[in-house]
């Protein structure tokens, strides 16, 4: 069987289509790599990223910084 080659997996932004420069987000799950892609794309974006390993310390980390979360 011959082999197929997976086409490239590039994340683009265009600029104005998704910009999220001073948008603060809060990325909650429990895989640390699903985590940290979706914060590498948001950050790419332009987003600053909070990052929380389970729904318990996304409510922790919420309140500390006192409700500054856009999404």
């Amino acid at each position: 069987m011959a082999e197929v080659e997976a086409p490239p997996t590039t994340a683009r932004v265009s600029a104005g289509e998704a910009e999220l420069a001073g948008v603060t987000v809060l990325v909650a799950d429990d895989e640390q790599d699903v985590r940290a892609v979706t914060a590498a794309f948001l950050e790419a974006a332009g987003a600053t990223v909070l990052e929380a390993a389970d729904g318990e310390a996304a409510l922790a980390l919420h309140d500390r910084v006192d409700g500054a979360v856009d999404l």
